[in-house]
C-alpha cells in the first residue's frame, strides 16, 4: 500500500520541516526496495533567504537497501528535482538510514545538491 505521511523537521542550509508521502507502492527486488515520493519542504530560515516562507516541493526515487550485518537498519539513496514553487529550480541527492527497531520507523538523511533561485 502506499505510504506516509512522514513528518520531520529540516536543519542545516535549509531550515523548517518536511513531510514526505508515497504514492504508489514500492517494489522489492532481493534486498533492495525501489519506490518515488513526493517531499513538501517548507521553509522557514536558513542562508537562502529568497526561499524563507516557501515550500519547495520534492519529486523523488529512492532505494533502501538491507544488508548482512547492518540488522534493522537500511541503506538509503535516491535523487530528487524541485518541481515547485516555479521560481526555485534543482536537484538534490540523498543518502542515510532507515532504522525499522521500532515503529514508527526512523529515517535520517543527508541531502546535498544545488538550488537555484530567481
Amino acid at each position: 500500500a502506499p505510504g506516509g505521511p512522514n513528518v520531520g523537521t529540516v536543519t542545516g542550509d535549509l531550515v523548517g520541516t518536511i513531510l514526505t508521502g508515497f504514492p504508489q507502492p514500492g517494489v522489492w527486488h532481493g534486498k533492495a526496495f525501489l519506490n518515488d515520493g513526493t517531499d513538501f519542504v517548507s521553509v522557514t530560515g536558513g542562508s537562502v533567504p529568497e526561499l524563507n516562507g516557501t515550500t519547495l516541493e520534492l519529486r523523488h526515487d529512492n532505494m533502501a537497501v538491507g544488508a548482512p550485518g547492518l540488522g534493522a537498519l537500511a541503506r538509503i539513496n535516491g535523487h530528487g528535482t524541485i518541481v515547485a514553487p516555479e521560481e526555485a529550480t534543482g536537484h538534490l541527492n540523498f543518502h542515510g538510514t532507515l532504522d525499522t527497531s521500532g515503529f514508527p520507523f526512523t529515517v535520517t538523511l543527508t541531502y546535498q545538491g544545488s538550488i537555484c533561485v530567481g
